[in-house]
């Protein structure tokens, strides 16, 4: 059986500060990074216009900093791009356009 890559998820040593309490050490192994990830793409992808972070949060009923985290993940992957405009203080951010796969064509060599 072939094990599928997400393009969504991130470790959590990566969320997780140095020298944190191991409290917070605890709360940032919890995080399911994998579902709040994809949340927030098919959010962007399904608004218009783009959305901040500030407008994600209040459409997932969360607070804007428990989400930046996934806005910076799904940016570092190339997934989502700052579209250059503001709302208020905020960065409009807004899914990149990636290519789609091709599918294989056999060559004449084959």
């Amino acid at each position: 059986m072939t094990q599928q890559l997400s393009l969504f998820g991130t470790d959590s040593h990566k969320i997780i500060r140095t020298g944190a309490p191991d409290t917070s050490v605890e709360a940032g192994r919890r995080v399911d990074t994998t579902r709040d990830e994809r949340r927030v793409y098919k959010l962007v992808k399904e608004s218009r216009d783009g959305l901040t972070i500030k407008e994600c949060a209040q459409l997932l009923s969360k607070f804007p900093n428990h989400i930046s985290g996934r806005f910076t993940g799904l940016q570092e992957k190339g997934l989502i791009r700052d579209s250059g405009k503001r709302r208020g203080n905020s960065r409009v951010m807004v899914v990149t356009n990636l290519p789609t796969p091709r599918k294989h064509r056999p060559s004449l060599s084959e």
